[in-house]
């Protein structure tokens, strides 16, 4: 969903067309936070645009988005905020939104769907399969080394759960078994095992 840019103390280049688009490098039209957005319409325009993946599928509609056109913060597992750039590693991309493997890798292109990722990002941050950032013990951390996700919170890829503001929780999907009473409210055997 992001664009490919050139990196500068740690923040995209955003390009500009002669007729107000941002674009990243490959071309592609990206909003000013440098999420890419569906190709047609005018630029400006009122409000933010849905944000989509590399092939145009829509992935964010435009309501889910804050006022500027930026994805909200997520929630870790303790409930802190972060922003999502703050986890993901930086890469060269192709034309397609393909992540290269660097020069030392043969400068061979891979789909980061099937094949895997460098072991490191453009600033040598060590970085999972879906490429974000990782400490030694797996776990993904912020672009500051501090633990948001523990590897056992992660998915077989790689990925973090995504807890946006406006999730919804199903609270029996959520919740553990347990006895209730007549009006349906859990009965807890504090100490007890079940057995």
């Amino acid at each position: 969903m992001s664009g490919d840019f050139d990196y500068t103390n740690g923040q995209p280049r955003m390009l500009k067309t002669n007729k107000g688009f941002c674009i990243d490098k490959q071309g592609r039209k990206v909003n000013k936070q440098g999420w890419l957005e569906p190709s047609t319409g005018s630029p400006g325009g009122v409000g933010p645009k849905p944000l989509v993946e590399e092939n145009g599928r829509p992935k964010f509609d435009k309501k889910l988005l804050t006022g500027d056109g930026e994805l909200p913060k997520l929630f870790n597992l303790k409930g802190k905020k972060f922003d999502v750039r703050d986890v993901m590693g930086q890469f060269d991309k192709d034309p397609e939104g393909k992540i290269i493997v660097p020069a030392s890798d043969n400068n061979s292109t891979i789909d980061n769907k099937n094949g895997t990722l460098p072991e490191t990002d453009n600033l040598g941050r060590k970085v999972n399969e879906k490429g974000f950032l990782v400490n030694d013990n797996g776990d993904i951390v912020d672009c500051d080394g501090k633990v948001l996700f523990p590897k056992e919170s992660l998915s077989d890829n790689g990925d973090f759960p995504k807890i946006f503001p406006f999730t919804k929780f199903n609270p029996e999907k959520v919740t553990g078994e347990f006895d209730r009473d007549p009006s349906g409210v859990p009965i807890l055997n504090h100490g007890k095992e079940k057995g």
